[in-house]
């Protein structure tokens, strides 16, 4: 492809603003460049792709970034709106005084559609180049680094998976959950076919006889999947080799977590030995939270068999991992761990409650229809651990809902209760109250309005508003649920146990009673 065509072409709108005194020569290669030292990479004759991150409106940083490219770059494009609305005229001056060309590129068409639109025309890269490009990427920038040169050597937009579906790293244009949803059975063989409207393949990474990661690549066709194959099957093997020092090593580092953590819950709190084991982690004497994910699907509670076993563990490993990722992305000190049958997550923050709905999220993204739920303690400090745990657990308890959490802080005081009481306590609370209305009353007429009637504060013309009633209506069913239950409805008393009994009837329903 030469840079006329790439110019010309029908479908990705590009705008010529100069220098295409060199337009008829072949593109040799294209690449993203955001800051001068990235120009280094670029091969020569190769088409130069940039947001403006690094320049912005400084025109002598645009002329710096022009110098970087010069003698490298055949064309510089633009890409509008992401940064700088428009071409400056300063970087447009200094580009063509070094022989490159311009072009806009409109904000409504991804960078990585040029890179598609040249890599197909290129004939492939030479393999030992490719596996050279690749080599000195992972040394020096790790899996990243690899997952980013990969993405430009072969023009299509790559994503590196964790086995439960957690992206680790990726380059290009797209949705990873969605991604990692239309891909069949990722973890077990490799797999070609539709996704997100393009045409993907799945690559599963082995080391130490498992899949440690998935390394996805997404293409416009199946032909540029085709020419890149070859680069794709090396960057896998590159990622397998260097996965089991790797793996070994965290593996070795999440031991060393959680036997902190379990030493901090079941020991005395040691002054000059914990804070320094704690430092070594990040931790700085800051406020900790705890959270505790508990798993109450039938079959986690029902293993007999090794196997069972096995793979309830390797489930509460993908769960005590996910938590991981989600805290390292977010720069967050942790601890990790297990404690009677429970996964324990520990992070300094003192506001854990903005993390919560986004760790529930990360939780459940490892297997969204089974039952994890999670319980956070309000933040202690590190001495104070083993309540944060006391805490975590009451809170997880108190949580009715498959895939649902619930914080410390916000357990009012008849949730705690219902949450702690033995259920053979609550029947008969329940019995008492909502089972007599509902022995009274088979149709339920009285209940609902019970129900309305406390939600809406015991206002009696917004319970008859809300119903549709009389409020004299309203008035006598009220005066029948007082006689069934033996009680004025304004008495705090009967109140505290109806509160308990609506509250208990959640519990005995969710765990069948």
């Amino acid at each position: 492809m030469t840079l006329t065509e790439l110019l010309e072409h029908p479908t990705l709108g590009l705008r010529k603003l100069g220098g295409e005194a060199h337009a008829s020569r072949p593109i040799q290669g294209v690449q993203v460049v955001e800051f001068p030292g990235e120009a280094e990479g670029l091969q020569p004759g190769s088409v130069a792709l940039t947001t403006g991150v690094w320049m912005g409106r400084h025109p002598e940083r645009q002329r710096a970034f022009a110098a970087a490219l010069k003698g490298r770059a055949l064309a510089l494009g633009l890409h509008e709106g992401a940064v700088i609305p428009a071409m400056p005229e300063a970087l447009r001056r200094a580009c063509l005084e070094a022989g490159i060309a311009v072009f806009a590129i409109p904000h409504s068409t991804p960078l990585e559609a040029i890179g598609w639109a040249i890599a197909a025309s290129l004939p492939a890269l030479p393999l030992e180049a490719a596996q050279q490009a690749l080599l000195e990427a992972l040394e020096h920038s790790g899996d990243r680094g690899l997952v980013s040169r990969l993405a430009e050597l072969s023009g299509l937009a790559v994503a590196y998976f964790a086995p439960w579906g957690q992206l680790s790293a990726g380059a290009g244009d797209f949705d990873p959950v969605g991604l990692w949803q239309a891909l069949h059975h990722p973890t077990e063989r490799e797999w070609l076919g539709e996704a997100l409207g393009q045409v993907a393949c799945s690559l599963p990474v082995r080391a130490g006889g498992r899949t440690q990661a998935v390394l996805v690549a997404l293409a416009p066709d199946a032909e540029a999947l085709g020419r890149a194959r070859a680069t794709l099957d090396f960057a896998r093997r590159l990622l397998a080799v260097s996965l089991p020092e790797r793996v070994g090593v965290i593996d070795q580092e999440r031991l060393v977590r959680g036997g902190l953590l379990r030493e901090l819950l079941l020991e005395p709190w040691n002054p000059e030995l914990s804070p320094a084991r704690l430092r070594a982690f990040g931790f700085t004497g800051e406020p900790v939270a705890l959270a505790v994910v508990e798993v109450r699907d039938p079959w986690a509670r029902q293993r007999e068999s090794r196997q069972q076993q096995l793979e309830f563990r390797v489930f509460q490993d993908a769960l005590r991992r996910a938590g991981e990722e989600f805290f390292s992305a977010r720069g967050l000190p942790f601890l990790t761990g297990f404690l009677s049958e429970v996964v324990l997550l520990a992070w300094q923050s003192p506001r854990p409650r903005e993390q919560l709905e986004g760790l529930r999220a990360a939780l459940t993204a490892v297997a969204p229809a089974s039952d994890t739920r999670l319980g956070l303690s309000s933040p202690h400090l590190p001495p104070d651990l083993p309540a944060a745990h006391r805490e975590a657990l009451l809170a997880a308890e108190s949580v009715l809902q498959p895939r649902g959490s619930a914080s410390w802080e916000e357990l009012e005081p008849t949730a705690w209760v219902v949450a702690t009481a033995p259920l053979e306590r609550l029947r008969p609370v329940f019995d008492a109250t909502l089972g007599a209305i509902r022995r009274h009353d088979p149709a339920g007429r009285l209940e609902r309005t019970l129900r309305t009637h406390l939600e809406l504060g015991r206002n009696l013309n917004q319970t008859a508003a809300h119903l549709g009633l009389h409020v004299n209506t309203v008035r006598k069913r009220l005066r029948q649920l007082e006689a069934i239950l033996g009680d004025s409805l304004e008495s705090a008393a009967l109140l505290a146990s109806l509160r308990l009994a609506l509250l208990a009837e959640r519990r005995l329903l969710a765990e069948g009673r």
